[in-house]
């Protein structure tokens, strides 16, 4: 049903005619379809009230609403077929519907995340209608990326995100395409830099995490450059922060540089991080956990001297923090710190490090971290050849959290206590871990085992799993692995050197 303009009702009052008569007659007269006509009228509604700065109220809209619909059931009827036209229809439908919504919420509700919207089946369905008979449809694409967000549907926020990435790198040189652009990456990191009590910290969040897929690095990167030239802050020498979106744009690309094995490039912008605000612990953290990757005596200095800032600056505010925040940047900095210290071989400081943390905090560390501290233990003490302490330490840090690098350096550790099978079981695990992770390293970002070049260590893992498959005289175990590495490493000469040895042994 149509709510018509008073102006209308009372023209067809007074020539006795049905009020939609009197819009075909306009219609036909200004040389317009009638559809064409209702949607006029539509944005006649909508510049009445902005000129007269004043809220449309919920009948406003319904009568908004009824021009779209009407618009919209002819085009189902056939009676309309521009699709430009009825894109937009569909759009501006969705966004009256949004409006409505946002205005019914109270003031917390609307501060509440994801929103309880009571039109929002056909919010999305209108927008995705709109994209379908427009792909390149920019505002139908960002309000429906932003309503996604808003309604805590972070898969369609995704695809929606990805659907206008698509269509962006089509025609990066279009003024209107740059403008929205920009909306919907600013749409992106609002919604990714809300209020932690909201969702929980972005890189702990599953459906945060899973948006910032690295096969979108170059959104990210650009819109670092977006702030970097909008913000003067990156060119002011004396400035010693950054704002909120910069913060989180610094972590997160920083992550993502990570996940996709650009650790150069995680090193460089965490670096750089610190050279803008020095007086900030969170890139020490990152820096300390990628030096470590390189597992290297350079690499264990650079650990230990980045750890050791990061603690320093984490108790420089530590009086702004809240408890939860403190402990889990300490736990993590003390872990890195340790790490570093084995990798130099500065094995009683770790151990002195590692138990402290034990017996003062280990009711209050994560999983992962517990995890980490009993990894560590059985890392220096298998440097020390004290197997037996070794394998009692890893097989806590299995039984707390499992993961791939414990797993191999418990079957390291059995080795050198002559238990080969076990041994061989524990490579088998870390080598299922490692495989897990190169399937899922597009959408899957929780693996504990993320700093690692897989390639590699997939490869080290088959190596020990096949030479302790020979020395455990299973031939048909090794020979079944070899096979499978020479499908990933083709002509590989350490796998070929294998074979020559399954060979012998046969």
């Amino acid at each position: 049903m149509i709510y018509y303009e008073e102006q209308i009702l009372n023209e067809a009052k007074k020539l006795g005619l049905d009020p939609d008569e009197i819009i075909t007659r306009r219609a036909q007269k200004n040389n317009k379809t009638r559809e064409e006509l209702l949607y006029l009228m539509a944005n006649r509604l909508i510049a009445k009230f902005k000129y007269r700065n004043k809220p449309m109220n919920t009948h406003d809209f319904s009568s908004l609403i009824s021009y779209y619909e009407e618009i919209m059931r002819c085009h189902n009827e056939g009676k309309a077929d521009c699709s430009d036209f009825i894109s937009a229809v569909y759009c501006d439908a969705a966004n009256s519907f949004l409006m409505q919504d946002m205005l019914a919420m109270n003031k917390q509700e609307a501060k509440n995340y994801p929103m309880k919207f009571v039109h929002g089946e056909k919010i999305f369905q209108y927008n995705a209608k709109a994209i379908e008979l427009k792909h390149n449809n920019y505002l139908a694409l960002s309000n429906i990326i932003t309503f996604c967000f808003q309604n805590g549907d972070f898969s369609n926020a995704r695809k929606f995100l990805n659907c206008f990435l698509d269509e962006w790198d089509m025609a990066k040189i279009e003024e209107k395409r740059s403008e929205y652009y920009q909306k919907v990456l600013t749409i992106t990191f609002d919604f990714l830099t809300m209020d932690e009590n909201v969702f929980g910290l972005p890189l702990q969040n599953k459906d945060f995490v899973l948006l910032c897929n690295q096969d979108k690095i170059n959104i990210y990167e650009a819109l670092l450059d977006f702030y970097k030239n909008r913000f003067w802050i990156f060119n002011n020498a004396n400035i010693v922060t950054v704002n909120a979106k910069e913060f989180t744009l610094f972590n997160i690309l920083g992550k993502l540089y990570e996940y996709s094995g650009e650790y150069h490039k995680a090193y460089s912008l965490y670096k750089n991080w610190i050279t803008i605000t020095p007086n900030i612990y969170i890139p020490y953290v990152e820096l300390s956990l990628i030096s470590l990757r390189f597992n290297s005596l350079k690499g264990g200095k650079k650990a230990e001297d980045f750890a050791s800032a990061g603690l320093q600056q984490l108790e420089n505010v530590k009086n702004t923090m809240n408890k939860e925040k403190y402990e889990d940047a300490y736990y993590s900095l003390k872990n890195n710190l340790s790490a570093g210290l084995i990798l130099q071989e500065k094995l009683d400081e770790a151990e002195r490090i590692i138990k402290n943390l034990l017996i003062n905090h280990g009711r209050m560390m994560s999983k992962e971290q517990l995890n980490s501290c009993y990894h560590h233990l059985g890392l220096l003490y298998f440097k020390m050849k004290k197997y037996d302490k070794a394998e009692l330490f890893v097989r806590e840090a299995v039984k707390i959290y499992d993961d791939e690098t414990s797993y191999e350096l418990l079957g390291d550790v059995l080795m050198q206590r002559n238990m080969k099978k076990d041994a061989l079981v524990n490579y088998q695990k870390a080598y299922a871990f490692a495989c897990n992770y190169l399937e899922n390293k597009k959408t899957n970002f929780t693996i504990s085992s993320v700093l690692y070049d897989e390639k590699e260590r997939v490869k080290e893992l088959l190596k020990k799993i096949i030479k302790t498959s020979l020395e455990n005289n299973e031939i048909v175990f090794a020979r079944k692995y070899l096979d499978e590495a020479n499908k990933l490493y083709p002509n590989d000469a350490d796998f070929i050197e294998i074979e020559v040895e399954c060979i012998k042994e046969v």
